[in-house]
């Protein structure tokens, strides 16, 4: 914030110094009793400090009338805490002025009488003064507050300013502490999350290097296996049901062998920045609920699929889509818990590619979708929530050129909507 000299406005200052305060300048009594330093000390957030300064400016000033703004570092503006519909417009003038910019640098208190670009100020408060009190620290603005009181006599105003500049030194290093306890506060939070984040990454990395000796020891006995089978389906005399019961077998030791090469896929380093595979979106899907099926079934979900046969295939990751549907997957099933339906479906528009995800749980309250998709975000702290799933899931939905998003849907659930667009020459 730069100086700027304010105009248009009749400043009174008096300098404390100059003539000391007499021990009976304050008429009522010692301002600053016990009680006052016992509740300024229980002090613990913003909201009590707001409810604190307000009771107790208004009291020295013996005004009705105070407004608090707050200065806002990432908006580089003040926004309103305790506003007042009639003081807002004169508040805005000075910001635009440059006088509220001016006594912060200044870090001075201002009594104020505004004259004819404020004939506004003077139909709403006849006979009345304006009185700033800035917040500082270290130069750095806090905020400040503004009251309207009555008009004082120069005698008064140097005996309020002393005790404001107490209130404004106090006022100030009390709000710098709360705001520095609130970064200290959420800075351990996301070092938590980080940390955890990071012990879930080293358990993950042990994962992937497990699953692929895993895969190696489950293949084996899998390729014998189904050599087997195909040796016993080649003797003509067995009976037909025992034929079907082999097939049988046989289609789940190949599923087996399917799904462990998904596994290897899935952990494969430096498979994720791939981009020029083609993507078969409904054999993805199927392939992401073969990996989840069995927790699924577990919990007795039942999933649903209405795949379009004519949905086009796209340049893309495989494995990073495959990511996507079973973090879909995981995430419908943490919401449903026991039982439940999973509704995927999936349509081949003019305009691209639609893939509906819904489940039929308790759906997503409103104040939450907007920050459902945020790193580190989630409502299962505690339960083995990440608060990553979703938001990795938007990311790979991004990358590809898509989009994702969430809603309820009408009676009870969830529903997410990922859509592709298609290619200019398909819309053509």
């Amino acid at each position: 914030m730069s100086a700027v000299r304010p105009s248009e406005v009749v400043l009174h200052q008096w300098d404390i110094k100059r003539k000391p305060v007499s021990e009976n300048a304050n008429r009522n009594g010692h301002f600053f009793s016990e009680k006052y330093f016992g509740e300024l000390n229980s002090i613990t957030d913003g909201d009590k400090f707001i409810q604190f300064a307000q009771k107790t400016i208004k009291r020295l000033l013996a005004s009705s009338t105070l407004c608090f703004y707050v200065w806002k570092h990432e908006k580089q503006q003040f926004e309103p805490v305790i506003s007042n519909e009639a003081l807002a417009p004169i508040i805005s003038y000075q910001i635009e002025e440059g006088i509220i910019e001016w006594s912060i640098h200044e870090n001075k208190i201002l009594f104020l009488r505004p004259e004819h670009e404020l004939n506004h100020f003077s139909k709403l408060f006849s006979g009345k003064m304006l009185v700033l009190v800035p917040l500082t620290i270290m130069g750095e603005p806090l905020g400040f507050f503004e009251s309207v009181t009555r008009y004082f006599r120069q005698g008064t105003i140097r005996e309020k300013k002393y005790y404001l500049k107490i209130l404004q030194s106090q006022f100030s290093g009390l709000c710098a502490s709360l705001q520095l306890k609130k970064e200290v506060r959420e800075m351990n939070r996301i070092r938590g999350d980080i940390e955890t984040q990071l012990l879930q990454s080293g358990k993950l990395i042990a994962l992937g290097e497990l699953v692929g000796g895993v895969a190696h020891e489950i293949n084996n006995p899998m390729t014998t296996i189904l050599g087997r089978i195909q040796i016993l389906k080649m003797r003509h005399h067995l009976p037909q049901t025992l034929q079907q019961k082999l097939e049988i077998v046989e289609d789940e030791a190949r599923r087996v062998t399917h799904i462990v090469r998904d596994l290897l896929n899935f952990s494969r380093k430096g498979s994720e920045y791939k981009r020029n595979e083609i993507v078969k979106i409904n054999e993805v899907i199927k392939k992401s609920l073969d990996l989840t099926r069995h927790t699924l079934e577990v919990e007795g979900i039942t999933i649903h699929l209405d795949l379009d046969p004519g949905t086009k295939e796209f340049l893309g990751n495989t494995n990073q889509w495959q990511q996507v549907f079973v973090n879909l997957f995981v995430n419908a099933q943490q919401a449903l818990g026991r039982e439940g339906h999973i509704f995927i479906k999936t349509r081949q528009m003019k305009k691209g590619l639609k893939i509906s995800f819904k489940d039929n749980g308790p759906g997503i309250p409103k104040e939450i979708q907007k920050k459902i998709f945020d790193s580190f975000f989630t409502t299962k702290a505690g339960k083995g929530g990440t608060g990553l799933g979703l938001s990795i899931t938007k990311k790979i939905v991004d990358s590809h050129g898509g989009t994702i998003s969430v809603r309820n849907v009408q009676g009870k659930g969830a529903e997410f909507i990922i859509t592709m667009p298609a290619k200019k020459e398909e819309e053509n």
